[in-house]
């Protein structure tokens, strides 16, 4: 019940952490497109394509696991209630 109220409370902590989780996938995104270049060899750009593909499916389960444990600490009127949640599941929904 710590961890719900953790993020029921919306502390700074979770906001940092947050936010370094989303200045991650940003930075990683800038990476994945400078390196998948049509220059690359075949072999070599489907094994950076695979990398690439695991970074930013952590990102997403990173991210799912967030807006899970924030759905159950604020449950379902609550939740819905912010228009940001709302956004932050359409994104999630969108990556998967």
């Amino acid at each position: 019940m710590l961890l719900c109220g953790f993020v029921a409370d919306g502390g700074v902590s979770k906001q940092h952490a947050i936010a370094v989780m989303i200045i991650g996938a940003f930075l990683s995104s800038i990476v994945s497109a400078e390196l998948l270049t049509p220059s690359l060899p075949p072999e070599e750009y489907a094994k950076t394509s695979s990398r690439v593909e695991h970074v930013e499916l952590g990102f997403t389960v990173l991210f799912t696991l967030e807006l899970l444990i924030n759905f159950f600490a604020n449950f379902f009127f609550r939740f819905f209630g912010s228009a940001w949640n709302i956004f932050d599941l359409l994104i999630v929904i969108m990556c998967w």
